[in-house]
């Protein structure tokens, strides 16, 4: 999205920002949907580094972001940063989209 608006020299009528979340399916770290839920306040941050990966390993949330140098300074919640709306912008990840031969459509205002 952001490369297609800076492709073809789209100004925006307001600022916006752009969050990328991880082990948002829950697929390493077993609660789903945690990155997202410590941004609105479902989930403390402390809950979410303490997860421990899933199939035996040690490793938790914060040792890995510290290892990939991921682990920010920034608050990570909505309060500490607000903004005027939320939009996920989500790509299918297996084929039933492209299979089913359907479209699909961007929202515009």
């Amino acid at each position: 999205m952001l490369t297609t608006l800076n492709d073809n020299k789209i100004e925006t009528a307001f600022d916006f920002g752009l969050i990328k979340w991880t082990n948002e399916e829950g697929a390493r770290f077993p609660v789903s949907m945690v990155p997202s839920g410590v941004w609105a306040g479902a989930y403390s941050l402390q809950k979410a580094y303490n997860l421990v990966e899933v199939g035996g390993g040690m490793a938790t949330l914060k040792s890995e972001l510290e290892r990939i140098g991921y682990l920010g300074t920034m608050e990570a919640n909505h309060k500490f940063n607000p903004i005027g709306a939320h939009f996920e912008l989500h790509i299918e990840q297996g084929p039933i989209l492209e299979n089913s031969g359907g479209k699909i459509g961007v929202v515009r205002t």
